[in-house]
């Protein structure tokens, strides 16, 4: 059998064949700058960091590109890069007077169902980037005789056939000589952009009678359930419904008639489970919304962010690269 190690972990391997694990990195509770008191402050503060960091990561001498899928993640870096640019703060590394020239480039599926085209094009119109652009459409067809190819590069399972899409767009972006490309992830790990994570949030603050932010968190919910589309008002109201049903599953785990485990009284071993108690006993740690009931945001964004997600779909995205 093969097991990896846990994030921030070594193994030590004696003649023996003791194991012994040991953890060298984590990240730490307590942040390593002062954060000020004014919430204006401190977006202010993450954006100043957020843009010296992709500056210093543009900052090479090779042809570089950006993944761009229009969402949060990658628009925010495209941005940023261009803002460094027409402020001629993105240089080469060896010939700092030299200004670095990127593009973007992205998977679409024109007359799709689910394509980020829109979004991608709205991002390219509000800096100019049209000229530079590079669209990559997969051909499906071809899907069949680079399935040995994805998952030979992957060695482990991924969520769906869409990393097709991945393969694809990195394929095309080394023929064309590009070898840096700027990748945008985290945004939702960091800044609680699941659901799951908006749920934690409003069930933290509705146990501790903070009812300000429940409400707030309560929104932010209506707001991820809510879908894009040209029927805004069946989209507000099944946000609405969603967000509701949501609300009232909380208020069940909350409530006092449970054991100690966390489920309801009486419902113990009611139901067979489907999968097996090993894949069970990792649940409570893959889950932002823990069984017994207890909501920690602050704890399920570090988890997201070091340990479960984030982690997970770096992995894919880098063999992808």
């Amino acid at each position: 059998q093969i097991h990896s190690r846990l994030p921030g972990h070594s193994m030590s391997v004696s003649k023996n064949r003791t194991q012994q694990n040991d953890k060298w990195w984590c990240l730490d509770t307590n942040p390593a700058i002062d954060v000020s008191q004014r919430f204006e402050d401190r977006v202010q503060h993450f954006g100043d960091l957020f843009e010296d960091s992709v500056r210093l990561r543009a900052r090479n001498d090779v042809p570089m590109a950006i993944s761009l899928s229009g969402g949060v993640d990658s628009a925010s870096v495209y941005g940023a890069c261009a803002r460094l640019h027409r402020k001629g703060d993105l240089r080469c590394a060896s010939n700092t007077r030299e200004i670095k020239d990127f593009r973007a480039c992205s998977v679409i599926y024109p007359g799709c169902r689910v394509n980020e085209q829109p979004w991608i094009e709205a991002c390219l119109k509000k800096w100019n980037g049209q000229d530079s652009y590079m669209p990559v459409t997969p051909n499906v067809e071809v899907l069949p005789s680079e399935l040995s190819d994805i998952v030979w590069f992957q060695e482990t399972p991924v969520w769906s056939p869409a990393i097709f899409s991945l393969h694809s767009l990195y394929r095309r972006i080394s023929e064309a000589g590009i070898r840096v490309v700027l990748e945008g992830h985290g945004a939702d790990e960091m800044l609680g952009g699941y659901p799951r994570l908006v749920k934690t949030a409003l069930g933290e603050y509705t146990a501790t009678s903070r009812l300000s932010e429940a409400v707030t968190a309560f929104r932010c919910l209506i707001g991820v359930h809510s879908v894009p589309g040209s029927i805004i008002n069946f989209s507000k109201l099944r946000g609405v419904g969603l967000a509701l049903g949501d609300l009232a599953s909380i208020l069940r785990k909350s409530s006092p008639n449970r054991t100690a485990g966390g489920r309801m009284a009486g419902t113990h071993n009611q139901k067979r489970p489907f999968f097996s108690q090993e894949l069970l006993a990792n649940r409570e740690g893959l889950n932002s919304i823990p069984e017994s009931g207890q909501y920690d945001f602050n704890c399920a964004l570090r988890r997201e962010f070091t340990e479960t997600t984030l982690p997970y779909f770096l992995r894919v995205f880098d063999r992808a690269t």
